[in-house]
């Protein structure tokens, strides 16, 4: 199981939330909706550029301005725009965006 460190993790309320259990992340203007694996939600008053910076690339893939998608997540490629994650949500895929 992989947590962040606390200084690179933005969470600083709670530096213990395993990356594991994260889905996607979800931007909304200066917050970010940090959707987990069990549903819950949790939100957060950082920027999603801030996520994306202190996240392995290898385990998350910005697919457009608004989803931050972890990897293991994505069911299949509907499109070369669009994907299907395992809990059946379809999301669109940035034209400069590659999965």
């Amino acid at each position: 199981m992989k947590v962040l460190p606390p200084p690179a993790w933005p969470l600083r309320a709670d530096p213990s939330v395993p990356i594991h259990k994260i889905v996607y992340f979800e931007g909304a203007s200066n917050y970010t909706i940090l959707r987990f694996a069990d549903g819950t939600k949790t939100v957060c008053s950082k920027t999603l550029k801030r996520f994306e910076e202190c996240l392995p690339a290898e385990e998350f893939v910005r697919i457009n301005k608004t989803y931050l998608i972890r990897r293991d997540y994505i069911q299949t490629h509907l499109s070369k725009s669009e994907i299907l994650l395992q809990n059946g949500l379809r999301l669109k895929v940035a034209r400069r965006r590659k999965v």
